[in-house]
């Protein structure tokens, strides 16, 4: 007896979601939805059916104020044809899905209208139990140390935060700026040189070639040393060099200048090797200045630490 009852029951239910006419039916996938949630109503049409005729939808959502549809498509299997509509209600209580009419062909198919029962979402079991069984905790006691945990917590997100203000504000020493302007000196000496390279001057002007080889080692001489190298003649910077270097760099130095004079003043020529090879000495140079520059503050670390 208890079979058969629950067999007339699933029976109820299926009649309830599927609502056929030959060769067409709608189904929706919920009778109950809260107030918001969306449901599906579904149109499926027979294949076979639908051979020969032309399918034109008349709609009647628009008669229900609370019902919107969100969504529409078409989509296909193997033996059905389906138009889905996506809907949502917002008002409570027991609400219609209007007529649908489907003119297929010279035949009118008319589903009836479907009744939606929308609740609250605080009228699900589920949530109106948590509300209702809810219990507040006692009232905790906090012992003392709890206290100055929070303080002591407190106190160092404080410091924290004045400390890194203080580092974002801190402006940086004279030493600290010249030490800067050192470094970018050298990258900006390296970058230009590889400019210069890519440019391939030395096949276009030779000239011009050696005054930009000339001006980018002044210039980094003057910004490292502090001291107008850019205006100084060959022997000028000999005779002050010195005041900064060791005598092997600045014999180096020397040597090279010498060596780009002839052909920025006078007529003189470079082989193609010697040309390309002034862009390699010039990074090598560069290179042997950092490095004697290095060694020189490593003693000054040294006291410091001390």
């Amino acid at each position: 007896m208890r079979g058969a009852a629950n067999f007339f029951v699933f029976f109820l239910l299926i009649c309830s979601l599927v609502f056929a006419i030959p060769g067409a039916e709608v189904e929706i996938n919920k009778r109950n939805v809260t107030l918001g949630e969306d449901l599906n109503y579904t149109v499926n049409f027979d294949i076979n059916f639908l051979k020969g005729r032309s399918l034109n939808f008349v709609e009647n959502f628009s008669d229900n104020t609370a019902l919107v549809v969100l969504s529409q498509n078409y989509f296909q299997t193997e033996k059905q044809i389906k138009k889905s509509y996506q809907l949502s209600f917002f008002e409570l209580g027991i609400q219609k899905i209007p007529t649908l009419t489907i003119i297929a062909g010279t035949e009118n198919i008319v589903f009836t209208p479907l009744t939606i029962n929308v609740v609250s979402a605080f009228d699900r079991q589920g949530t109106r139990d948590f509300i209702l069984n809810f219990k507040p905790q006692e009232n905790i006691r906090l012992k003392w140390w709890n206290y100055l945990a929070v303080l002591i917590i407190i106190g160092a997100i404080v410091t924290a935060i004045f400390k890194f203000r203080e580092k974002l504000n801190k402006k940086p020493t004279a030493k600290e700026e010249q030490e800067q302007l050192k470094l970018n000196a050298y990258q900006l000496a390296l970058q230009k040189l590889q400019a210069l390279q890519s440019e391939n001057v030395w096949q276009k002007d030779l000239k011009e070639y050696c005054f930009r080889l000339s001006f980018i080692m002044k210039e980094y001489l003057s910004s490292v040393f502090d001291f107008p190298f850019l205006e100084s003649t060959t022997y000028e910077i000999k005779s002050k060099l010195p005041d900064y270097l060791s005598k092997e760099n600045t014999d180096a130095l020397y040597s090279y200048f010498i060596s780009l004079d002839p052909v920025k003043y006078a007529n003189n020529s470079l082989s193609p090797s010697e040309a390309k090879g002034k862009i390699k000495l010039t990074e090598s140079l560069l290179e042997l200045i950092e490095e004697y520059l290095k060694q020189q503050k490593e003693p000054d670390n040294e006291l410091q630490s001390f």
